[in-house]
Parts: structure tokens; sequence; C-alpha cells
């Protein structure tokens, strides 16, 4: 197990989450994405989204009501919604 996938499994322990569909999701790797935003950072850049999934979500969230997107995260944050 990894530094980071252990530093995940303890945030969402901690969150209670770990039987959501948010926790138990596929997550991109962790050295990957701190890479990305570090060069981000160098580059001067405000922000960057990592992951095909992630760009899409993150562009229909610029387009969809603030409400529609509250009620999707419900959806997945729900105890529960874990894959079984």
């Amino acid at each position: 197990m990894s530094d980071a996938r252990g530093y995940r499994n303890g945030v969402l322990r901690r969150a209670d989450m770990r039987d959501t569909k948010v926790g138990s999701e596929e997550k991109d790797d962790a050295a990957m994405v701190a890479r990305m935003g570090f060069e981000a950072m160098m580059k001067g850049e405000g922000d960057i989204v990592t992951g095909l999934k992630n760009k899409i979500q993150s562009a229909v969230a610029i387009v969809t009501p603030a409400e529609l997107l509250a009620k999707q995260h419900r959806k997945k944050a729900e105890p529960g919604t874990a894959k079984s």
C-alpha cells in the first residue's frame, strides 16, 4: 500500500465515507497528480484538472446549476452507495 493510498484511506475513514460511491471509486495516481500540480505551479498556472473524467466533470460543472451539483454529490456521498 502506497503512502498516498494510506493517506486517502485515512481521510475517508475519518470522514466515515469508505462505504460511499465517492469513497470507493478509483482515484487518480497521487504521484501523477502531485507532479502535474507542481509543474502547473512552476508555470504559474492557477489550477489544473487531471484525468479525462475529471476534465469532463469540471467542464460540465461550469454550466450546471449549483443545486443540481449538490444533489448529484449527495447521491454519491450517501452511506451504503459503494460498489458491492
